[in-house]
């Protein structure tokens, strides 16, 4: 497993894995304890193989696809630290490794300063600048009051039926309803893919300048 660990912008770090196998499966059970579709899961302690079989049969046809289904990342410090203490006795070899990253980042900066802290990751392959921008929208929603309060404000003039085509692509393809604002502003801000198009979304201007505006 070959990655990379850096800071990319203030109090924003980037893991840059090579393959996306091993990105995702380093990185499943940490993204999945804010954000599973299933309760099970959702701030609880669950092993790689229940994930794998609850998945295979809801999201992937029997087969567990998630390492082809996900390209990114995003983790809070804050999460990661109730992650840590939730799992920090039955790490696996790839999840151990991640750890070693940040905990060394953590002894350096303390536990205030580590609050502040956020996590992206990807791999190096086609579509990584796009994914680590849509990963960056997520971060500074986060950490950012000001540049939150502006994108609900755009959300609040953005067209219903617009705004409800989206709220249904995301859900359909294994967002949860708790981030799915974060989502929007993620994919409205950063262009949309593939699995995610906003050719039809009218607002998608203003969302990409308020966050040129923020970064």
């Amino acid at each position: 497993m070959e990655f990379t660990f850096s800071e990319i912008l203030p109090n924003i770090y980037l893991f840059l894995f090579e393959q996306q196998y091993d990105l995702c499966m380093a990185f499943v059970r940490l993204a999945e304890l804010d954000e599973s579709t299933n309760d099970k899961f959702n701030n609880k302690y669950f092993s790689l193989e229940e994930y794998m079989e609850w998945y295979a049969q809801a999201h992937g046809d029997g087969a567990f696809t998630y390492p082809k289904d996900w390209r990114g990342f995003n983790i809070p410090g804050k999460t990661f630290k109730k992650w840590y203490y939730m799992f920090k006795d039955k790490l696996r070899p790839c999840e151990k490794e991640i750890v070693k990253k940040i905990m060394k980042l953590y002894k350096k900066i303390g536990d205030d300063e580590f609050d502040k802290i956020y996590f992206i990751a990807t791999f190096n392959g086609y579509g990584m600048n796009a994914t680590i921008k849509h990963e960056i929208a997520h971060a500074i929603y986060d950490q950012n009051v000001d540049y939150k309060k502006a994108v609900h404000r755009l959300l609040l003039d953005m067209p219903k039926d617009e705004k409800a085509r989206m709220k249904k692509r995301l859900l359909d393809i294994g967002y949860s309803k708790q981030n799915i604002i974060d989502e929007m502003n993620a994919y409205l801000s950063t262009g949309g893919s593939r699995r995610i198009p906003i050719k039809d979304i009218t607002f998608k201007k203003e969302f990409r300048k308020l966050l040129r505006e923020y970064t």
